[in-house]
C-alpha cells in the first residue's frame, strides 16, 4: 500500500473494550465468556432458560445497530410461535439477512457484525459522520452477486 501521513493536533485511540456485566447481579446459571460477555444460543437465549440477552452484554462488536438487531431477533423469538429464525438462509450465505437478523449459515450469530460484516450498518460519530453498509464493490464482484452491483455515496 501507499503510506499516508496525517497531521493533527490531537489523536485519540480507544482499545480494549469489554462487556460491563459484573454489576448486573446475574444468576450463576448464566455462563460468561472469557471477556465477561454473556454467552447466548442462536436464539439469543442465555444458558438460563427463559432469559435472553442482546447488545453490548454479549460482546463484540459493541455497536448500537447490531444491538438493536439482536434485540429485535430476541423479541421476535420470545413473542412468536416460531422457535428460531434458523433455517431461512442457505448454509454458507454470508450476505443473508432475515427480518434484520444476520444469518450465519442456518442460525443467527449473536456476534453478527464480527462474523458477518455485510449484515449491519456501522457508523463513526465524528464530524463529518461516516457510515457504511454492505460490501465494497470489489467484495461484491468477488462474491459474484450478479450484474446489478454498484456503489453509492449519500451526502446529508
Amino acid at each position: 500500500g501507499v503510506a499516508d501521513e496525517l497531521k493533527c493536533d490531537v489523536y485519540m485511540a480507544a482499545v480494549g473494550r469489554a462487556p460491563n456485566t459484573q454489576s448486573l447481579n446475574l444468576p450463576e446459571s448464566i455462563v460468561m465468556d472469557e471477556y465477561g460477555g454473556v454467552l447466548v444460543s442462536s436464539d439469543m437465549q442465555t444458558t438460563a432458560p427463559g432469559i435472553y440477552a442482546a447488545g453490548d452484554v454479549v460482546g463484540r462488536p459493541f455497536l448500537a445497530s447490531t444491538g438493536m438487531a439482536q434485540a429485535q431477533a430476541a423479541a421476535n423469538i420470545i413473542f412468536s410461535d416460531a422457535p428460531s429464525v434458523a433455517g431461512e438462509c442457505e448454509e454458507g450465505d454470508a450476505t443473508c439477512v432475515v427480518d434484520g437478523a444476520a444469518q450465519a449459515g442456518s442460525s443467527f450469530d449473536p456476534a453478527s457484525l464480527a462474523s458477518n460484516p455485510f449484515a449491519f450498518p456501522t457508523g463513526v460519530w465524528t464530524t463529518p459522520e461516516v457510515a457504511t453498509y454492505g460490501v465494497t464493490l470489489e467484495q461484491a464482484e468477488s462474491l459474484e452477486l450478479g450484474e446489478e452491483i454498484g456503489e453509492a455515496v449519500a451526502l446529508y
